[in-house]
């Protein structure tokens, strides 16, 4: 009786089907590995952002002066912004010395004024801090959207949120 070395179809087919699925499953574990790496990637330069911005945001409210009858951090009446009073002078009193300063949310994009003039005046101008800023009345909504947060509340009061 003869020996057969060669292979049949059917082992043949058999063999590429399993070669096929070992290589899709190393696939899209790549595939998978790659879009958390980017994700996380992604999430770690929103982060990154955010810490700039409240830092900045935070140094300069830091300045601001007021008294319980004058606030020295208001909201633009559209609801888009916080201006606030600086003792430029550095008396520590309210005079017409101090200058405001101001943080506008203008399309996504956070935008800081150095001088803005007079209490509630919309500045033009001004020095982008940050193009992934996102402002909102509902903190739920459109989550879908990657970026900072910013919620700014009559009752003076700031809520930032951090989408990832």
């Amino acid at each position: 009786m003869k020996t057969q070395n060669g292979l049949t179809l059917l082992e043949l087919l058999i063999t590429l089907v399993m070669i096929a699925v070992v290589g899709l499953g190393i696939f899209s574990f790549d595939l998978f590995a790659r879009s958390q790496a980017i994700s996380a990637d992604r999430r770690s330069a929103v982060q990154n952002e955010a810490s700039i911005v409240l830092e900045h945001i935070a140094k300069n409210l830091s300045k601001a002066i007021g008294s319980l009858s004058d606030n020295p951090v208001r909201v633009y009446s559209d609801n888009r912004g916080i201006y606030f009073r600086v003792d430029s002078n550095a008396d520590g009193n309210v005079d017409v010395s101090d200058l405001w300063y101001a943080y506008r949310h203008i399309n996504n994009t956070l935008v800081y004024y150095s001088n803005v003039g007079s209490a509630g005046t919309i500045p033009s101008g001004g020095e982008i801090i940050s193009r992934r800023m996102v402002i909102t009345s509902d903190p739920n909504g459109d989550a879908a959207l990657m970026g900072v947060v910013f919620d700014f509340i009559k009752s003076n009061q700031i809520n930032v949120t951090v989408r990832t």
